[in-house]
């Protein structure tokens, strides 16, 4: 028997404990505590949100997970698994109670209120939803838009290689994507890419000088003119938050904790209310500054938030090897009961 740590998937599942068994001809995972997840999260209102991630059967295979919100209580949504086992759905998007969209490495499943069915997947683990008719998926060097039948693949240029990590679109003909420059002769630096509804131009990020690295993990817009990205910049810096004006991005650094990865992922009900969660627990803007607000959990990793409005956000992730989640009542973060397979 042999024991150690275990990550499943794409890296969502954390802290588990892991035993191997061999029967005299191979080894086989046998798994010594639960896991999991609950990867990203989308509220088309205070009282409809849907979560998605993943978790580990008793059978020790790495399977999707959806859980909807109604504004009481957690009910978890049967998922159609992959073919691929750890195929996990990491980001959802919904643009009412009707639709959502979630998507991973190599799947895609399509929530029409009642049920959940899979589709062809686009490129991509990110996606932003406008409407049943209107989705944008971004990841590495691809993009997809969805016209609420299928996908279809759009090309996107930058100078160099590029890694983009999320989306978030405020119209049906505007979308922002962030992420990463790469090169083989500089640190990766952050990025952002503009669609307008028929081609993707690269938009200049804030220069950060002094500093090695600098990416962006997740963006939303509260209009055309007013997007704000999260991510990190480093070493020893921290948080790095990005505001988009319509024109030009202004970057504000040392935002929350200063470890790796810094800021997940960030919602904004409006241009000048933010929620943004991270490494560090949540951090919330009001059209001039950042403030650190304390989550309920008290060794929690938040991957992901949605606001409804200023007073209303559901922020989930990981608590030990369970999934997390909690509420903003406007004051404070409260835990709420999930449900964990």
């Amino acid at each position: 028997m042999a024991v150690g740590g275990v990550s499943v998937g794409v890296g969502l599942f954390t802290g588990d404990s892991l035993a191997e068994q061999w029967d005299g001809s191979r080894w086989q995972v046998r798994r010594s505590g639960q896991i999991d997840v609950l990867a990203s999260v989308s509220c088309a209102s205070a009282a409809s949100c849907m979560a998605v991630g993943g978790y580990v059967s008793r059978s020790d295979r790495a399977v999707t997970l959806a859980e909807a919100w109604n504004g009481r209580r957690w009910r978890q949504r049967s998922t159609v698994n992959p073919l691929r086992p750890g195929d996990d759905l990491v980001d959802v998007s919904c643009a009412s109670p009707a639709f959502c969209m979630a998507v991973g490495p190599g799947i895609a499943e399509r929530w029409n209120g009642t049920r959940w069915r899979r589709i062809k997947a686009p490129p991509g683990d990110a996606v932003s939803c406008f409407s049943a008719t209107r989705c944008m998926a971004v990841g590495g060097e691809s993009a997809a838009a969805w016209n609420g039948r299928r996908w279809r693949s759009l090309p996107v240029r930058a100078h160099g290689q590029f890694s983009l990590s999320d989306v978030s679109c405020p119209a049906a003909t505007e979308c922002i994507a962030v992420g990463e420059l790469l090169s083989n002769t500089s640190p990766p630096q952050a990025m952002a890419e503009q669609w307008d509804g028929s081609r993707w131009r690269l938009l200049a990020a804030t220069p950060i000088p002094l500093l090695q690295v600098s990416y962006l993990n997740r963006v939303d817009c509260a209009s055309r003119s007013r997007c704000m990205a999260v991510g990190w910049a480093g070493p020893g810096v921290g948080g790095l938050a990005e505001r988009w004006n319509g024109r030009t991005w202004r970057a504000q650094t040392h935002v929350g904790a200063a470890r790796y990865p810094g800021l997940r992922d960030v919602s904004c009900p409006r241009a000048v209310r933010c929620m943004a969660v991270g490494a560090g627990g949540a951090e919330r803007w009001n059209g001039r500054s950042w403030r650190h607000v304390k989550p309920a959990g008290r060794v929690v990793t938040l991957f992901s938030v949605s606001c409804a409005r200023p007073s209303r956000c559901i922020a989930v992730g990981q608590i030990g090897t369970l999934a997390l989640a909690e509420r903003w009542n406007g004051t404070r973060w409260l835990l709420l009961r999930t449900r964990n397979p």
